[in-house]
């Protein structure tokens, strides 16, 4: 009645759905599911609700170190954030709801994100810049929710945050759930670094504009919000991709001013993994320049909220494997938010490296 809810990938659900009881309509299915009552026993800041015939409800393999090794990413991102969720005495917690990934999505190895809320039917469309709830209650350090008018409700803090969801193996191999290892088969993706890529679009890498609609926002032309990593999105030559008709008032009233061409350079739909360096957009920070994954055409969810490793490695950065299709040989190699992962050791990657903690 009151709000409107959204995932990164402009998906609405009712803010109902969000509501956390024994048996409910879960997120990943429109199926009635029950939870699971498996749960972690640390997490950080977070609580990890599994949903009961999931990949993570079970006691055997894999379910049970699909739990594990998803908990210990919030525990280990936990103690990587200094956020007033660590005050003593402070108890609100984090709420995530892990399920499959749907059947919509087939070959994905897991998605994650966070969940933005917003008064319904806003007067004036350009809002300007929304963080989602698992950002604001990180950065606050109260719950996201606790102000929002949801009477008839059970309470503001038994609401999800944002949801985890894993497929049960990739495509033509397995996982790999080792937490003590740095080598794997040639046959095996590594669990934990796709989790911990996929947790940092929930934190909030990751970009709310359409490319694939004239650059209006993923929630929608009449709630055009923009995330606030998106105002550090600028073209080749430096120009900003957003713009603010009110100067005085920065982050509001923005509308996508570049050229579309920008961020769909060709207008089309084929999938590519490949960026043009020399145009590629970028995010420029004041601690941090890096290549954005811009690829000859646009793919929803993924263009914008990579980081392209093939154009934007540093000099120190060496390494045994090799991509021979790309400039340098190391795409999707170095950043844990490049936009692809693989099989075995190379890919890798169980920290970010600095410039994306900068990026945070």
């Amino acid at each position: 009645m009151f709000d409107k809810v959204f995932d990164r990938f402009g998906k609405e659900y009712a803010l109902a759905d969000l509501e956390i009881q024994s048996t409910r309509r879960t997120i990943g299915s429109s199926s009635i599911n029950s939870l699971s009552s498996y749960s972690c026993t640390n997490s950080g800041y977070f609580d990890l609700y599994f949903a009961a015939g999931s990949y993570f409800d079970g006691p055997s393999s894999p379910f049970a170190e699909k739990r594990d090794v998803l908990c210990q990413v919030f525990k280990d991102i936990s103690d990587f954030i200094i956020s007033p969720l660590a005050a003593p005495g402070n108890t609100v917690r984090i709420n995530i709801y892990c399920d499959n990934v749907p059947l919509t999505s087939p070959g994905t190895l897991a998605t994650a994100g966070a969940f933005y809320v917003f008064p319904a039917n806003p007067t004036y469309s350009n809002q300007g810049i929304i963080d989602n709830q698992i950002n604001k209650t990180l950065v606050t350090g109260q719950d996201a929710y606790a102000n929002y008018p949801v009477a008839g409700f059970i309470g503001a803090a038994n609401f999800f945050h944002g949801v985890v969801n894993t497929s049960f193996n990739p495509p033509s191999g397995t996982f790999n759930y080792a937490l003590n290892t740095n080598t794997i088969t040639n046959t095996q993706v590594d669990y934990y670094s796709v989790m911990l890529h996929e947790i940092f679009h929930a934190l909030g890498i990751g970009s709310l504009i359409n490319g694939g609609n004239n650059g209006i926002s993923q929630l929608g032309a009449s709630s055009n919000f923009y995330s606030r990593y998106d105002l550090f999105l600028q073209d080749a030559a430096g120009n900003p991709l957003l713009g603010s008709s009110t100067p005085l008032c920065p982050l509001y009233n923005l509308t996508y001013t570049a050229p579309l061409s920008v961020v769909n350079p060709s207008n089309c739909s084929a999938n590519s993994d490949l960026t043009n360096c020399t145009t590629a957009a970028k995010f420029a920070g004041t601690n941090t320049t890096l290549a954005v994954f811009t690829p000859s055409c646009w793919v929803n969810g993924s263009s914008l909220s990579h980081f392209e490793d093939m154009c934007t490695v540093p000099p120190s950065f060496t390494s045994a494997c090799n991509s021979p299709t790309t400039v340098g040989g190391y795409n999707n190699l170095y950043y844990v938010m490049s936009n692809s992962s693989d099989y075995g050791t190379c890919y890798i990657k169980r920290y970010p490296k600095p410039e994306e903690r900068f990026v945070l």
